[in-house]
Formats: structure tokens, sequence, C-alpha cells
């Protein structure tokens, strides 16, 4: 059973884990960074990204992309009479996007560095850590969609800004 993860003391002691992991434990990708996902939902992915060198520097990154199940509009509907609906799904997606996208530039306006990255537009905020953030910064950092903790034996993982 998964939890839902968008409370912020949850997001905090999740990192806690994380960057608490001694680092003979952790496992480096090819650009000597270990990465964790620190929560995910449809829309949003944040990880937690630890290198060798230098030893004390963490990164955040979050990853906002559009959901794999995004409403689009069948050609059948119209046909069909259920205009209406796609109409309102349609809408809805549209809000949400707004939203999370005023999510991100909300961690921009804190310090995290906003890009769009490749064809499939994921956008991401990344920002570098010296020391832990402050609780007030979870908070900040809690997504509008729900997210839920992912396993911590999944510390390698290949990101798209890395994909060829």
């Amino acid at each position: 059973m998964r939890i839902e993860m968008t409370d912020p003391s949850e997001l905090n002691k999740r990192y806690e884990h994380i960057i608490d992991t001694p680092a003979k434990e952790l496992s480096f990708n090819e650009h000597g960074e270990s990465v964790a996902i620190l929560c995910q939902s449809e829309w949003i992915r944040i990880l937690v990204i630890q290198r060798k060198e230098p030893a004390d520097l963490v990164s955040i990154e979050v990853e906002l992309s559009l959901p794999a199940r995004s409403t689009t509009v069948p050609s059948g509907m119209r046909e069909k009479g259920d205009l209406e609906k796609a109409e309102r799904d349609t809408k809805k997606l549209a809000n949400q996007v707004i939203e999370h996208l005023h999510y991100m530039t909300l961690l921009q306006d804190e310090g995290f560095t906003l890009d769009l990255i490749g064809q499939e537009c994921l956008w991401t905020a990344s920002r570098d850590f010296k020391e832990s953030p402050r609780q007030e910064f979870f908070e900040l950092l809690s997504p509008p969609s729900k997210c839920v903790p992912w396993s911590a034996e999944s510390s390698v993982i290949s990101q798209f800004r890395y994909a060829s």
C-alpha cells in the first residue's frame, strides 16, 4: 500500500532519510550522481541528487510533465454527442496544467532554476543545497498533486536530462 505524501513534514523526514544514507551504500550513475525519488505523482517527480564530488552538495530537482493519461478529445466523442464531457475534461486538464506551472514558478521565486527540456516539454526546477533545508522549505516543495514515497532501493535512475 502506498501512502499519500504531500504533507511537508513527511517530505522532510523522507529527505533526511535519503541524505543520511552512508555514501558507501549509495549507487552512483555514470555522471557520479546518486539519484533518489523523494516522491512522485502522475504530474510531478521530486528527486534528491547526491554527488561523489563535492560530497556535501545535494540537489533537489522537481520534474513536471503531463500525465500519461492526459485527456484528449477522440474524434469518436464528437460523433457520440459526448462533446460536453470532453470539453469539461479538457478544461480540467488545462486548469491542472496552470496550477502545476504556477507551482514551478513559486519554486523559481525561491531560488530554483527553471528549465524546459526536450520535445516532451519536461519542465524542471532545481536547486543546490550545502545544508539541509528548513521545514518551511518543504511546505513550498509540497506539490499541488498528491505524491507518494518511492522505494529507497531505486537509487540510480536514468533521468530525462541525460537521455540521448
